[in-house]
């Protein structure tokens, strides 16, 4: 992407509430103080950054010169950088082009400071062309912010910050946070999703550990839950009882475990049908039994 000329950004702004552009400044602010303790704090041992000033009034001959900024050489800057002397607490406000000449910063910080602070600027440009194209902060981000805490996230404190500010006064992240923070939320679901896959596969094992499973051909807790079966879903006379179905109910209903259930549920149908009440249950079949009166075999 372009950069932005001075005239673009200033209408834009222009167009933006003062919470959104104190917001945008400030985080602008925090990544230039990022960039330089990155790039000269770490690297240098005499200067350290204090501040980062923009003028509002630059080159406007009706404001007095104590209210604009001016380089250490007394040329006024749009930009001003103020750095500190570690040895003397000598403070003192540099435009960017003279680094280098008003310090004894090596050229090539002076360079990675100038490059980083020109992507910081492309940052914030397509900020400001999301503005311009009149979009807010981005849904999807705020539907995810109402049903979970960003502190769920693996993100950085600055990411963190910049979401909560950026979200309270509307105002669109850029390109690549947008993206850091859509795959921190991506990589959230997916865990989710990972870990009620691990608890269903736990409750469905849970569930199988605790089926039913008949012990004999006369088990009376099995000739006890037939018959709750028969009962509940056959209440008809002449209502035709398939013994297969009798099996997948006693798995659903009941907790039976399916293997070889239906060499139990057989014999079993026999027992009811011809001794526990022939005069209610006659077998039609191999599977098929049929209910010879409403009543409940209970």
């Amino acid at each position: 992407m372009n950069f932005l000329t001075e005239d673009q950004r200033n209408a834009i702004l222009k167009t933006m509430s003062k919470e959104q552009v104190v917001v945008l400044f400030d985080h602008k602010k925090r990544d230039i103080q990022s960039m330089f303790l990155n790039e000269i704090f770490s690297k240098d041992d005499e200067w350290e950054f204090v501040d980062y000033n923009e003028s509002s009034f630059y080159q406007n001959k009706n404001i007095p010169k104590s209210d604009r900024l001016y380089c250490a050489c007394g040329k006024e800057v749009k930009y001003q950088y103020i750095l500190k002397s570690k040895h003397t607490g000598e403070q003192i406000g540099l435009s960017l082009q003279h680094f280098s000449e008003h310090t004894n910063i090596p050229i090539n910080i002076a360079k990675n400071v100038k490059e980083g602070l020109q992507e910081i600027d492309r940052h914030l440009d397509g900020i400001l062309v999301e503005v311009y194209k009149e979009h807010g902060f981005q849904s999807d981000i705020s539907i995810f912010l109402i049903d979970y805490s960003l502190e769920l996230l693996e993100l950085s404190n600055r990411l963190k910050e910049t979401v909560s500010a950026f979200s309270g006064v509307n105002l669109p992240l850029g390109w690549n946070d947008y993206w850091n923070i859509k795959t921190a939320i991506d990589d959230f679901k997916k865990q989710l999703i990972i870990k009620e896959q691990k608890r269903v596969t736990q409750e469905r094992k849970a569930r199988e550990l605790s089926r039913k499973r008949p012990m004999s051909l006369q088990n009376k807790q099995l000739i006890d839950d037939v018959i709750i079966i028969i009962d509940q879903y056959y209440v008809t006379e002449g209502s035709v009882i398939d013994i297969r179905d009798i099996v997948r109910l006693l798995v659903a209903d009941l907790n039976y475990k399916d293997v070889r259930l239906i060499g139990y549920v057989g014999p079993t149908m026999e027992i009811i049908a011809n001794e526990i009440c022939p005069d209610r249950l006659v077998r039609d079949s191999f599977y098929l039994y049929r209910k010879l009166t409403p009543e409940k075999i209970s």
